[in-house]
């Protein structure tokens, strides 16, 4: 599987999503702007791709989901 990590609700995993469906690749898309957390393992993870967004690393009093990540 395939762990997708969104930190706003606007983008979307698009094409590269279709991309792993199309080759039967399971993903799950973690969307912390929505209160998701991450996976309690990592077990079964083959990779994970992180999207951007528009906060920094060190804004962590702002996005607190950057502590955990």
């Amino acid at each position: 599987m395939i762990l997708i990590i969104k930190h706003v609700m606007i983008e979307g995993p698009g094409i590269i999503n279709t991309f792993f469906e199309e080759r039967g690749i399971a993903t799950k898309v973690v969307e912390f702007e929505n209160g998701e957390a991450l996976p309690a393992s990592l077990e079964g993870i083959e990779a994970v791709i992180i999207f951007g967004g528009p906060m920094n690393a060190h804004e962590e009093d702002q996005y607190s989901f950057l502590r955990e990540e």
